[in-house]
């Protein structure tokens, strides 16, 4: 959970982040691409990602756009292969995170 929302996070933060409404012609597909790349960086990095900036090919673009785009960026990685994949990872270590829990407080009993 901790890369998946990581990733997830990152992308936001480039719609969030936004300084839209500027006069510098940006091409949206150009920026997706950008935001996507971004993205798996971060997915790649887990929980050694550093905090992403909005791609310079998104300049120009206005909030709505950007936020539009996140939300597409991160829709169609949870649609792919890769989406199943790190969230079995996740769940996987929640699940080993949580047996460590249980283990830790178990008391024996007589």
């Amino acid at each position: 959970m901790r890369r998946t929302s990581t990733a997830i996070t990152a992308c936001l933060l480039f719609a969030l982040t936004a300084c839209g409404g500027t006069d510098v012609k940006a091409d949206p597909a150009a920026c997706k691409k950008a935001m996507t790349k971004a993205f798996d960086d971060a997915m790649a990095a887990g929980d050694k990602a550093e905090e992403s900036k909005r791609p310079a090919a998104c300049d120009g673009l206005d909030d709505k756009t950007l936020k539009r785009l996140a939300g597409e960026v991160t829709t169609e990685w949870m649609k792919g292969d890769k989406a199943a994949d790190e969230l079995e990872e996740d769940l996987d270590e929640m699940q080993q995170d949580l047996d460590d829990a249980v283990d830790e407080y178990a008391t024996e009993t007589p």
